[in-house]
């Protein structure tokens, strides 16, 4: 897959680039989705999250977090972030896409955007946030055949979900239904 074929297949960024609605209950957070190139191969970024954060430790995620006062919208929050995180910089970021936001159980509304990086730099790990960063390849995720869903019951509901296991990790919840958001678009495109 080259990049073109990322790029055309995926929504362009909407402008003017969001803010968070002063009025939503939910919390306002971004996510970078970052995808790169390794041996020829796209691949996708993701973290586990600190075990010892108070919510969703452990769990894997893209990087991201909330909208903060200083930030001008939430691509911002996004790629400050991400800088924070894994210390991926705006110099190595282009950032071309967003998918729909994602509302979570927890109090979230999550503005996922999407971007390539260039010559992906080592990653600086803030352990106050990340325990680690790895990279799936983008078939691997984009094959249905992968996608499971699940279903659980939560506050006296009951809620499908989607996980996806890569090697030891399991990808589940909002980070992973992401996932399957961004694999529509890519329905009838190679992807090595």
């Amino acid at each position: 897959m080259e990049i073109e074929d990322i790029t055309s297949a995926l929504p362009e960024l909407i402008n003017p680039i969001a803010i968070p609605d002063s009025t939503d209950t939910l919390k306002a957070s971004a996510v970078l989705m970052v995808l790169h190139q390794t041996n020829q191969q796209w691949n996708l970024l993701l973290t586990t999250r600190a075990r010892h954060l108070k919510s969703h430790a452990g769990q894997i995620s893209f990087p991201g977090g909330r909208f903060e006062t200083d930030d001008q919208h939430l691509m911002e929050t996004a790629i400050r972030e991400t800088e924070e995180e894994i210390g991926v910089t705006r110099k190595h970021l282009q950032v071309f896409s967003q998918l729909n936001e994602q509302p979570t159980l927890t109090g979230y509304r999550i503005f996922p955007y999407i971007a390539f990086a260039t010559n992906l730099p080592n990653l600086t790990i803030d352990a106050g946030e990340v325990d680690d960063a790895f990279s799936v390849p983008l078939h691997y995720l984009l094959d249905s055949r992968n996608q499971q869903s699940e279903s659980a019951y939560y506050n006296n509901k009951n809620y499908n979900y989607y996980k996806i296991v890569w090697q030891d990790k399991m990808i589940w919840g909002a980070t992973a239904r992401m996932i399957v958001d961004f694999s529509k678009f890519f329905k009838d495109i190679t992807t090595t």
